[in-house]
């Protein structure tokens, strides 16, 4: 069968053939699954990452979560908090403290990809089972598309603000939308120049972006203490009112409750970050370079942009007598203060320009780079992290998330809610590599689709896990949902949905290393030292040096071009 005839000369197979992602000939997916009948379980991008892409060293993991803390996201969390009735310190502790957590929680996480350079959709295999695995990836990929297109309208805000410090008549187009759209013609011709600005950095290999995570944080951290400084200079020196508020009842209980949701909702920010560290953590040079700089850097540089945020709302406000919790709106109302002069456009395009970057960068490392490795996860044959993510863009404007933003609150609380459904993922895995596997996976068996593979488990899914995740989510889970508001549940259900998150990770991982006391796998070898495999496989890939035990004749690889792979030894 011929495709557009005799002029294109192209057969079906080759159509095909170039439509599928691009496949390492020398790795483990291609000797384990010749058979291209059967179910493919990788290519390029899944494969472990080689020697020569792990170019991300602690200079650069500090960089990112510099760039990325310093962003309009953590700046608004201390706001959310106050608004529940609570004095500001009280806040910006939860924030400090669930950021503690969390970066605990995501250097564990992080350890095993960073040891063995694979990305989330093959490191979850070895602890959901090779079938198992795609219940996260599935429940993972969902929420970073919902996300990404979020903080593409976040990012047009400081885009119309540029626009508006070079031609003043911006901010006079005409709204040619009805009054229901959520959002103006201006914002949405904005959202389309931020759309297109990104499009260029999904096709960077994730291994080459760490050099842009490196230039923002040069321009996101000064721009954040340039709108704090000039606050308090604004306000005569001053951070004006202390907002010491006093709970709604003067309860203890009521107030320690409330304490612990405005902890549930930090973890907001960082749960889907802990489950996604994979996908960054496998391009480390080496494991040591994701571990200390994170845990230091990220409680760190997240805790400064809340504590900002509360400052600058309050020197702003008792100056303007006005409440502004998102940085476009503060840079906005200096435009308008400021009459529009030249400096004032000049500095304020300055801060509109380095927060456009941050979110961008943050939203290409913490929202598409997932979603284009849980897609290639999903169909490996024919999806490349960089299709992924292509398509992770064009999914922006069906999203529609000016309307998710101005409308659809329930959706908001359900995304905000979605951490007690990815905690156990994140609980689950460190429970299974440090405790039940002592830092050992069989890097071959994580491609082999069959019965062969240590990670079949039960036709493809660790029961184990299965259960482990429902008794994670089923507790906080009517919690949950009597916050849309639709129903009303007993005071302990809502107390256990208001420490959410922590009760989910703190059952799951429990419960998951129980049932794997109880019901054990035979399969694994308790002999081994902590990561003992992780130097074995260390090159297993990309036609390099392997380890001499996997490979039946070394000297084959220079006469064949491929490696002799013998499956059984493993």
């Amino acid at each position: 069968m011929r495709l557009f005839g005799s002029c294109s000369g192209l057969s079906w197979p080759d159509v095909v053939s170039k439509l599928e992602a691009p496949q390492n000939p020398y790795s483990t997916a291609a000797t384990t699954e010749l058979d291209k009948s059967k179910p493919i379980w990788s290519n390029s991008d899944l494969d472990p990452t080689p020697p020569s892409s792990r170019t991300w060293t602690w200079v650069h993991y500090t960089s990112f979560w510099l760039a990325s803390s310093f962003a309009t996201g953590t700046w608004t969390t201390g706001s959310a908090m106050i608004a529940l009735g609570m004095p500001w310190y009280a806040s910006w502790l939860a924030v400090v403290i669930s950021h503690i957590i969390g970066a605990v929680l995501l250097v564990a996480n992080g350890r095993g990809p960073a040891a063995y350079h694979i990305g989330f959709p093959v490191y979850a295999r070895a602890s959901f089972g090779m079938w198992g695995s795609y219940f996260a990836i599935v429940s993972r990929c969902i929420v970073a598309a919902i996300w990404y297109a979020v903080n593409a309208y976040y990012g047009s805000n400081f885009v119309s603000i540029c626009i508006r410090c070079i031609w003043p008549s911006w901010n006079d187009v005409p709204n040619h939308l009805p009054s229901n759209a959520g959002t103006t013609t201006q914002l949405l011709g904005a959202m389309a120049i931020f759309w297109v600005l990104s499009m260029p950095f999904v096709f960077i290999h994730p291994k080459n972006l760490n050099w842009y995570f490196v230039a923002k944080s040069c321009m996101v951290g000064p721009a954040c203490f340039a709108v704090l400084i000039w606050a308090v200079v604004l306000n005569g020196g001053s951070v004006g009112p202390s907002f010491q508020t006093t709970p709604k009842l003067a309860d203890p209980t009521y107030y320690g409750w409330l304490w612990m949701s405005a902890l549930n909702s930090g973890f907001g920010g960082c749960s889907a970050l802990i489950v996604a560290q994979a996908d960054i953590a496998r391009y480390a040079r080496k494991p040591s370079d994701q571990t200390w700089s994170q845990l230091i850097t990220y409680p760190v540089f997240s805790a400064l942009p809340a504590l900002f945020g509360i400052l600058v709302a309050s020197a702003t406000s008792n100056f303007w007598g006005k409440q502004y919790w998102n940085l476009w709106d503060v840079l906005s109302a200096a435009l308008d203060y400021y009459d529009m002069s030249p400096a004032s456009r000049g500095l304020v395009f300055l801060a509109s320009f380095a927060f456009a970057v941050a979110i961008l960068g943050t939203n290409v490392a913490a929202n598409s780079l997932p979603f284009g490795s849980d897609i290639a996860g999903l169909l490996p044959r024919w999806i490349s992290i960089r299709r992924g993510q292509v398509l992770c863009s064009l999914l922006v404007f069906p999203i529609v998330p000016w309307k998710i933003i101005s409308s659809a609150k329930s959706l908001l609380t359900f995304l905000s809610g979605y951490s007690i459904l990815m905690g156990p993922f994140a609980s689950i895995c460190i429970v299974d590599y440090f405790f039940i596997r002592n830092g050992n996976l069989k890097v071959p068996d994580l491609y082999i689709g069959n019965a062969d593979s240590q990670y079949w488990y039960t036709g493809g899914w660790n029961l184990r896990m299965v259960v482990a995740w429902i008794i994670g989510v089923v507790l906080p889970f009517p919690g949950f949902v009597a916050s849309f508001g639709t129903t009303s549940v007993a005071d302990g259900a809502n107390h256990m949905w208001n420490m959410g998150y922590l009760l989910s990770i703190a059952v799951s991982g429990p419960v998951y290393y129980v049932l794997f006391r109880i019901f054990p796998d035979p399969s694994i070898d308790k002999s081994l030292a902590f990561e003992q495999q992780a130097s074995h496989y260390d090159c297993l890939i990309d036609g390099e040096a392997v380890g001499p035990d996997l490979v039946k004749n070394e000297g084959s690889l220079a006469e064949k071009g491929k490696i002799e792979a013998d499956a059984k030894s493993l």
